[in-house]
C-alpha cells in the first residue's frame, strides 16, 4: 500500500512535529515567561502561534518543554507541545513528497509527546486522535510501511471513543496522501457520511467557529470539497465548496477567493486527478505548508 501513498504524501493537520534544536536547554526562551509559570506562558504562546496573531513557536515549545520537565505527570503541556510540533510540521512540509530532515525530525517529536498525553489525560477522547493522525503522518516521512498501518490502527481505535471529532483526523491526514481510488479514499468518504448523521451532536465549538478555530466551518467544507473532487464526486465537491463560499460570504474569510476558483475550476480539477499523472495532481488545502491556517488563522 504505501508504494501508492509516498508519491503523494502529505497532509494538512493536519499535521506534526518538532525541532530539536527547539527547547533545548533548562532556562526560558527568549524574553520571559508572564507570571502563571511556564505552562501558562507556554499555553499563550502556542495559541497566538495557531491563531495566527504572533508567530511564538520557539518559546511556545522551549515553555512547554520547561513545564513537562517540571512537572512531568501534568498532561497538558505534553499535549500542547505536540500539537505545537504538529503545527510546526504543517507549515513546512511544503514538498509531499521529499519531507525534510526537520519535518522529520519534528513529526516524531510530535508523535512522541501525544503518547505521553494520551496516558497522562485518559479523559480527554480528542488526544488519540491526535496521536494517530501523528503515527500516520510519521509512518509516510519516514517512509515506514509499519508505522503507517499502526497510526491507520490507532486512527481507527480513537474513533471509538469520540468518532465526531476523531474522524477529521482520519478525515484530514489520509485523503491528501492516497489516489482517489484507493480503498482508503473510499474509508474516509464513509467517516464523512457517517459524521453528517450526526450533527445533532454538534455545538458551535466542535463544529462551528466558536471554539479555536475561528473558521473552522469555511475551512471545513473546503476540505471536504477538494476530498470528493479528488474521489471524482462533482455534485458532492461543489455542494461543499458552495457552502463554503456561502459562510465566507458572512465571515470576511480570506480564503474566499479559493474556495471560488475551485467552483469555477472545479471540472479541470478532477480531470488532472483522473488522467493517470500523479505528478499534476491538485493538492488538497493544507498541503504544501500552511496546513491548520485556513481554519486556525483568525
Amino acid at each position: 500500500m504505501i508504494a501508492r501513498i509516498l508519491p503523494i504524501a502529505g497532509s494538512l493537520l493536519a499535521a506534526l512535529v518538532l525541532s530539536l534544536a527547539a527547547g533545548c536547554g533548562d532556562s526560558p526562551g527568549p524574553g520571559a515567561p508572564p507570571p502563571g509559570g511556564f505552562a501558562a506562558a507556554g499555553e499563550e504562546a502556542f495559541y497566538e502561534t495557531l491563531n495566527g496573531v504572533a508567530i511564538r513557536d520557539e518559546q511556545a515549545i522551549e515553555w512547554l518543554r520547561a513545564a513537562t520537565r517540571e512537572k512531568p505527570q501534568e498532561g497538558r503541556p505534553w499535549f500542547l507541545l505536540g500539537m505545537m510540533h504538529l503545527w510546526r510540521v504543517a507549515q513546512d512540509w511544503t514538498d509531499p513528497a521529499h519531507p525534510s530532515r526537520f519535518v522529520q525530525q519534528q513529526v516524531t517529536l510530535g508523535r512522541e509527546a501525544l503518547e505521553r498525553a494520551v496516558v497522562l489525560v485518559p479523559e480527554d477522547t480528542r488526544i488519540p486522535g491526535f496521536h494517530g493522525a501523528a503515527r500516520y503522518d510519521e509512518g509516510l516521512i519516514l517512509g515506514d510501511p509499519a508505522i503507517v498501518q499502526d497510526g491507520l490502527r490507532v486512527l481507527r481505535e480513537s474513533m471509538k471513543l469520540n468518532f465526531l471529532f476523531n474522524s477529521f483526523d482520519f478525515v484530514g491526514v489520509v485523503p491528501p496522501t492516497v489516489p482517489g481510488d484507493h480503498d482508503l479514499m473510499k474509508e474516509s468518504l464513509d467517516y464523512i457520511e457517517r459524521g453528517l448523521t450526526m450533527l445533532d451532536a454538534c455545538t458551535p465549538k466542535i463544529c462551528g467557529n466558536e471554539g479555536r478555530a475561528p473558521h473552522n466551518g469555511e475551512g471545513t467544507f473546503l476540505l471536504f470539497g477538494d476530498i470528493y473532487a479528488k474521489a471524482g464526486d462533482r455534485a458532492k465537491a461543489i455542494e461543499y465548496y458552495g457552502f463554503s463560499d456561502a459562510v465566507s460570504s458572512i465571515t470576511n474569510w480570506s480564503m474566499r477567493p479559493v474556495v471560488q476558483e475551485r467552483i469555477a475550476t472545479v471540472d479541470e480539477r478532477i480531470a488532472a486527478y483522473r488522467d493517470g499523472d500523479p505528478s499534476n495532481d491538485p493538492m488538497i488545502v493544507g498541503q504544501g505548508g500552511g496546513g491548520c491556517n485556513y481554519c486556525h488563522f483568525r
